[in-house]
């Protein structure tokens, strides 16, 4: 079995986030922090983990778009851990010819995702 060829960091977060441990306004409001609880992607009530990566009106435009260019129709699962336990992300996608690229898809949105919620959360982009 070959190893994905994803950045550690990703690979951790990407870890962390299906674990529903990364630091969405709603994790941090159990923790104490006091932050306003709503989607900056979205401008919605509610970022959860699963909102921000799956659910989000951006996030879900983003993954649709990437399983039209793999001429995919998908329903989305409900939570983080469901979506990378989905048996096409482990290898079942068929003779697909990229499927080693297709291996690291969710991984790289999930990271562009972050990226993209955490500019416009602390630098105004």
């Amino acid at each position: 079995m070959r190893r994905l060829k994803v950045v550690p960091r990703v690979a951790i977060f990407s870890w962390a986030a299906s674990l529903g441990k990364i630091l969405s306004t709603n994790n941090l409001r159990k923790s104490g922090i006091i932050v306003l609880d709503w989607c900056c992607m979205c401008k919605k009530c509610g970022e959860t983990v699963d909102h921000l990566l799956l659910h989000c009106p951006i996030a879900l435009e983003l993954w649709n778009m990437v399983f039209c260019l793999f001429g995919l129709h998908w329903v989305m699962p409900m939570t983080v851990i469901h979506m990378f336990m989905f048996s096409a992300w482990q290898g079942s996608f068929g003779k697909h010819r990229n499927i080693a690229f297709w291996k690291v898809v969710p991984h790289c949105i999930i990271w562009c995702l972050w990226q993209e919620r955490n500019s416009k959360s602390f630098e105004g982009c």
